[in-house]
């Protein structure tokens, strides 16, 4: 529980990602939706990433590992 206290929200944007990324394979298609809507999980994410910066390197992997993984969706 310590480990991911102060988390919840940076969870629930990387669960959500991950759920998008999913779901965008799946289809093959990409949408200015999609491209509206990856934007905003990038900034969302980003944000959460700045809040924990030098201070929970996990969740920071993990929501670095996520930002990653949407710009690669972003230039295919």
């Amino acid at each position: 529980m310590e480990l991911t206290e102060g988390q919840d929200l940076a969870i629930y944007y990387i669960k959500d990602s991950r759920a998008f990324i999913v779901d965008l394979l799946g289809r093959k298609k990409y949408t200015e939706r999609d491209s509206v809507r990856m934007e905003q999980l990038i900034e969302n994410l980003t944000m959460q990433f700045n809040n924990f910066r030098g201070t929970q390197p996990l969740i920071m992997d993990s929501l670095l590992e996520t930002i990653d993984s949407l710009r690669l969706l972003q230039r295919k």
